[in-house]
């Protein structure tokens, strides 16, 4: 922390005996205020004051404390900012993005005024008592994009010594290192350290059993590392799933609050039900990488737990990840897994690990041709460049399984790959969750309901929040009509991934599997995008008896031919809903077997839906297990239904 005098070289020059008082009553302020929100003073430079402190909260309430009193002091006014960022302090020599910053930042701060970045304001929102005023977007020499700059006060009423003795004077153990800066014109520094958790704090902490990883924030000043960042968020996440009974939210709901200015952390935390979130900072990366990690607990106030740098070459980065779980089980009171993926414990080519990163950005976002060809690119060069690091090729296979679901290669080509690849990733890692994940669906396709189960059940050993993991192997549970186990892992899956449109449709289709229409049709309807929500709705409005509803859901299956409109609906006015709907299946047959199967049965045609599964049967179509639930009522005593069923190992 430091601040500044306002005209205090001009002051010097009308009254030099008056200004040195000055200092002093400066001086003796700072240190009074410094002291009782448990920050240090590091420095003093004529009329500037340099501190540190634990959280920006801190830093902010001293800076409205000092403020306070100085302003009933004749001539005693300060310029204060507050920045987070990095800083490099070497001997008297410092440096940083943080530095250069703040010190622009504070060029534009008034008199007895407090300008704080945007990342500051973010940590503010909704503290006892202060109020942000935005100012808006300012260029700042040096710095290559507009930094948000906000003005805070304080409300008339507060009183700054309750706010202080609201905070218990023990030292706390691992409190989130903020580099909370107030500062004048060219003097800025930031200090990190470590303090002690007070036992309320641990009583608090030991009551988290869920928690989400928020979307890091890159302050190395490169937006080009934002995919570096997206890859150690998804590392992050997978490692602190390995922390028994404690439930890690998706990345694919996280990633959601991407861009949260307007959400506080109870906001966040209620939206995706968890007790707690982590905030994360990358700081630099290059040799070696430095995060900054903040735990929050929610409720039934936002408390800042604790925070810690965690600073390692760049080759050591999964050590790093490993340490955050480490120290995270530990502040929360719980252990990690005994089973932990062997490519977390090794030192890896720093370069090999970003070209595998920017692979996964390609392969997993936005999966064009284009993209799964430069994803394919970029994993082909992390394994030249470390041939024994397994996730590159778990990831090629991921990238030829997409090719031949998009119909970009056919099986002949891809298939021999997706095995191979994946297996070589085992061969390298047989604990990596996510090759574990990819053979148990590769042995799901195949009717393998052992071998699936059994590779399912390794990957949520090694990563138990692993939100597709439980929704796949629901579904593999609901064929075999294991309906209390299907349930749990569906659910299980939701709570761990609310926000992803992919698992609330998997899931939904497991409660349409069985019976349960109302909560099927409830999750179908929670957004616009849920997976399978057509073939969902149109389900819910057949087993109301909605039967005007159900064909015109039907009718957007052929959304651009006009013929089949009118055809179905004269059918439909004519002879009734069980006439149009075989219509429906004659004409689906063309162009989505696996619908038509459905309709055919719903139509009574049993001779014709046997067709079709005997015939998927033979061709050994992956989804074949779908039609083996209870979803087929009609079918369920034809002994040609029972004998598949049979065969497939699931009656």
């Amino acid at each position: 922390m430091f601040t500044d005098i306002v005209g205090y070289t001009a002051m010097m020059g009308r009254d030099e005996q008056y200004s040195l008082s000055l200092i002093t009553k400066n001086r003796d302020l700072h240190k009074k205020w410094i002291t009782r929100f448990n920050g240090q003073l590091l420095k003093e430079m004529g009329d500037g004051m340099l501190a540190s402190f634990q959280s920006i909260s801190d830093a902010s309430y001293c800076a409205g404390a000092i403020l306070s009193e100085t302003k009933k002091v004749d001539g005693l006014n300060l310029k204060i900012g507050i920045h987070l960022g990095d800083v490099v302090v070497e001997g008297n020599e410092i440096y940083g993005d943080g530095v250069n910053v703040a010190s622009r930042v504070q060029a534009l701060a008034g008199s007895n005024e407090i300008l704080v970045t945007d990342i500051v304001q973010r940590n503010l929102i909704n503290k006892h008592g202060i109020r942000s005023t935005p100012i808006g977007l300012r260029d700042l020499k040096n710095v290559s994009e507009s930094v948000a700059l906000y003005s805070i006060s304080f409300d008339s009423e507060i009183q700054f010594e309750k706010v202080v003795n609201g905070v218990p004077k023990k030292s706390r153990y691992s409190v989130w290192i903020f580099i909370a800066i107030v500062f004048s014109v060219g003097l800025i520094f930031v200090i990190s350290k470590y303090f002690s958790e007070t036992d309320q704090q641990q009583h608090q902490s030991s009551q988290i059993k869920s928690l989400a990883v928020l979307p890091f924030d890159n302050l190395t000043g490169n937006k080009d590392q934002d995919y570096l960042l997206l890859g150690m968020h998804d590392n992050l996440i997978t490692v602190l799933s390995q922390i028994q009974s404690l439930d890690v939210i998706s990345k694919t709901s996280t990633l959601s609050y991407q861009n949260r200015s307007e959400k506080n952390i109870q906001d966040i935390a209620n939206e995706l039900n968890v007790d707690a979130v982590i905030e994360a900072s990358v700081l630099s990366v290059g040799d070696s990488v430095r995060i900054n990690i903040q735990l929050i607990k929610a409720f039934p106030k936002e408390t800042h737990l604790w925070a810690k740098i965690f600073d390692r070459p760049f080759k050591n980065i999964l050590y790093l990840f490993d340490d955050v779980a480490s120290t995270v089980a530990n502040e929360i009171g719980m252990t990690l897994h005994n089973s932990q993926s062997s490519s977390a414990l090794r030192q890896i080519n720093s370069e090999a690990y970003k070209e595998f990163m920017n692979g996964k950005m390609y392969s997993e976002n936005n999966p064009t041709p284009e993209n799964l060809d430069k994803a394919l690119s970029y994993f082909n060069r992390s394994i030249e460049l470390d041939s024994l690091f397994a996730p590159p090729y778990a990831g090629i296979s991921f990238v030829w399984a997409s090719r031949l679901q998009l119909s970009i290669s056919d099986g002949v080509e891809a298939i021999p790959k997706i095995y191979s690849y994946n297996q070589r990733a085992l061969d390298l890692d047989p604990n990596y969750p996510e090759a574990q994940y990819h053979k148990a669906g590769f042995a799901f396709q195949r009717w393998d309901w052992k071998e699936s189960e059994k590779a399912f059940l390794k990957a949520l050993e090694l990563n138990p929040n692993h939100s597709f993991a439980h929704a796949h192997y629901a579904h593999m549970l609901m064929f075999q009509r294991r309906w209390e186990e299907a349930l749990s892992h569906a659910e299980t899956a939701l709570r761990l991934d609310p926000l992803s449109p992919h698992i609330l449709g998997l899931v939904a289709i497991v409660y349409m599997h069985h019976g349960d229409v109302d909560k099927a049709y409830a999750i179908s309807s929670s957004r616009d995008d849920v997976f399978a929500k057509p073939v969902l709705d149109e389900y819910y409005a057949f087993k109301n008896g909605d039967f005007d509803r159900s064909i015109k859901s039907l009718l957007t299956f052929f959304v651009n031919d006009t013929t089949i409109h009118e055809k179905v609906n004269s059918v439909y006015t004519k002879s009734g809903y069980s006439k149009a709907i075989e219509v429906v299946a004659r004409e689906m047959e063309r162009m989505n077997i696996h619908l038509a199967i459905v309709f055919y049965e719903r139509a009574g045609l049993v001779d014709e839906s046997i067709r079709l599964l005997e015939d998927y049967y033979n061709h050994h179509d992956p989804n074949l297990g779908y039609y083996f639930t209870e979803i087929l009522q009609k079918l369920q005593a034809d002994p040609r239904y029972i004998e598949l069923g049979k065969k497939l190992k699931l009656r």
